[in-house]
């Protein structure tokens, strides 16, 4: 009696096997890097497995139940391919993230994006508002007139912003010329140089706010030549001609940056790419009291000083990916 049982126990168990098929391949990525730990499940059936960490798997079919595997993951689409005889073994099986995995009832670009390092480039006009007027006796009102001219320096800045600390670098710069001075031509030549740091006490889909704190390196290159290829040398000396001086004058910078997002036509929330259009002002104040002077080759001393006015302004327009 015993015989007989343990005889039909095995070809219960060999009709079993028979009945059942084999069924293998990968899986990746939307990119094609291998998915670990993925769900293969046989729909219909309690039947599964789970991929390797190269991204193979197998799994074992049913025959007398649904011809259908279901792969599913976490963060992930689910798949369902139906398996028919011409059906290619060994299967290669592509995932595509999914975007709505990561919502959790919250705005999942605000938390991609915060989490990332973002950088900006932008375009800004930077308004100066020097005083020249102490070297008035030295350098002559018409020079003086156009070092104080009120100059727009048009600029570029490049900086980036990690967990809403913000750091940049910027340079603008602005030119003048006068050629209705006999045969003189007078040229100014302003330029900004400088750093600031910052962090976004606001930072919304639309609108950023962020108090900053720099430095501003303003240079003012002054030039007095003449026009004629040939000129006496007494007339030369007695008219001041071919005059170069470089005023160098640093000011700390302590205001604010208000920007306007304007935001891709795309859809995709972990898109973190924007412009932005806003403006910026604050208050300035000097480091050091006297400029630092110098022509072609010397350093030059003074114990006059360059006035400035304790404000500053200008609009920007900025990319930032």
């Amino acid at each position: 009696m015993k015989k007989i049982l343990l005889l039909l126990f095995l070809v219960l168990n060999l009709s079993d096997s028979f009945a059942q098929k084999t069924v293998f391949g990968w899986i990746v990525d939307e990119y094609g890097s291998p998915l670990a730990n993925v769900t293969i499940k046989q729909s219909g059936s309690k039947n599964y497995n789970l991929s390797s960490t190269d991204g193979s798997f197998h799994v074992f079919l049913e025959e007398h139940l649904g011809q259908n595997l279901i792969f599913g993951k976490s963060a992930y689409n689910s798949i369902e391919i139906e398996l028919k005889e011409n059906s290619e073994i060994p299967l290669r099986v592509t995932m595509p993230k999914s975007i709505n995995s990561y919502r959790l009832n919250r705005s999942p670009s605000q938390s991609f994006i915060k989490a990332n390092k973002q950088w900006h480039l932008g375009f800004y006009f930077d308004l100066m508002f020097p005083d020249f007027k102490a070297f008035e006796n030295e350098l002559g009102k018409e020079n003086i007139d156009y070092l104080n001219r009120q100059d727009f320096a048009f600029g570029i800045e490049l900086g980036f912003t990690k967990k809403r600390f913000y750091h940049g670098y910027h340079l603008g710069l602005s030119f003048g010329t006068n050629t209705d001075n006999d045969s003189i031509t007078k040229e100014v030549n302003k330029s900004v140089f400088g750093t600031q740091i910052g962090y976004k006490i606001i930072d919304s889909k639309r609108l950023s706010f962020m108090p900053n704190l720099g430095i501003k390196w303003y240079k003012y290159r002054l030039f007095n030549y003449d026009e004629n290829s040939k000129i006496p040398l007494n007339q030369h000396l007695d008219q001041r001609r071919d005059l170069d001086l470089r005023f160098n004058h640093i000011v700390g910078y302590l205001g604010g940056n208000l920007a306007f997002k304007l935001k891709p036509r795309n859809k995709d929330a972990y898109n973190n790419a924007y412009w932005s259009i806003g403006i910026y002002g604050g208050f300035l104040f000097k480091i050091h009291p006297h400029p630092i002077i110098y022509n072609k080759r010397s350093r030059l001393t003074s114990n006059e000083k360059v006035s400035i006015k304790n404000y500053n302004f200008g609009i920007h327009f900025t990319g930032n990916i």
